[in-house]
């Protein structure tokens, strides 16, 4: 049975996150920047965008949005191998050791991201519980893209198979993953409350917040998951392929009269 080891993925994660502060540093400057540049298109685009009509503004906006989704795809693979790397031994990691991923890789990236969110999407206008159902089923899809470069069909395959006996297990990571922003919203109920939106310097707060701390963190813990949960797979599969390939004593013939030679 497989067991999801939530205590020691966050272990994990705050000793690489310690050991690469200056590397985590670097790849959330990027990620800040492609966050605020989206935050500051969503709340001034009629202001940018004044003397066209409602439609290309959306477009444009659209347009923008997935530049900054896949800018960000890049952020995210550069985090997922430094998991992979520091996963059976963390230490620091040099600037230029982890190389720019293929384009090939960096696309499918991209496009298994905007897949999750259809499905996510689709799950919650169905209702709330098939959406969860497919965010558990698929946690796993972007470490396996990396991880084993395999196809955008393919890896919601195998993030399935993976996701198989813990996904309560995961649902409680979800949560306290949920936990670690609530310090932020918070503050935005506390000083501007649900109505009122928050300024500007509030949202790059919560951007900085996410960028340089939450982001990393959970990156990082996500592919320890990831890498046990599939040591665990094959560990079962190993086991049972062993119990369902006979021995070589059961697989010797009885000797039957026929086959005693006469003396």
């Amino acid at each position: 049975m497989k067991k999801l080891n939530i205590g020691a993925s966050f272990k994990f994660a705050f000793t690489v996150y310690q050991k690469n502060f200056s590397l985590f540093l670097s790849y959330g400057a990027v990620l800040f920047a492609v966050h605020a540049g989206f935050y500051y298109l969503t709340l001034s685009r009629e202001a940018l965008f004044a003397s066209l009509d409602p439609l290309s503004q959306q477009a444009i906006t659209l347009v923008f949005s997935l530049m900054f989704i896949f800018i960000a795809s890049i952020i995210q693979i550069f985090y997922i191998r430094m998991g992979l790397i520091n996963y059976e031994n963390p230490r620091t990691i040099p600037f230029g050791e982890i190389k720019l991923a293929s384009f090939s890789l960096i696309m499918r990236f991209f496009i298994v991201q905007l897949v999750l969110v259809f499905l996510v999407m689709l799950g919650a206008l169905l209702f709330i519980i098939p959406g969860i159902i497919l965010i558990l089923c698929y946690f796993f899809v972007t470490e396996v893209l990396v991880d084993q470069d395999k196809s955008a069909r393919k890896v919601f395959r195998i993030s399935e198979k993976l996701t198989e006996g813990v996904k309560w297990s995961l649902l409680g990571y979800a949560f306290i993953i949920v936990l670690f922003a609530t310090p932020i919203s918070a503050f935005n109920w506390y000083y501007f409350g649900f109505i009122n939106p928050p300024p500007l310097w509030v949202n790059l707060i919560q951007v900085a917040y996410s960028s340089f701390l939450i982001s990393p963190l959970i990156s990082q813990s996500s592919v320890y998951l990831y890498k046990d949960i599939k040591k665990q797979q094959e560990e079962i599969e190993s086991q049972t392929k062993v119990i369902s390939t006979p021995s070589q004593a059961d697989s010797t013939p009885t000797p039957t009269m026929n086959s005693i030679p006469n003396s």
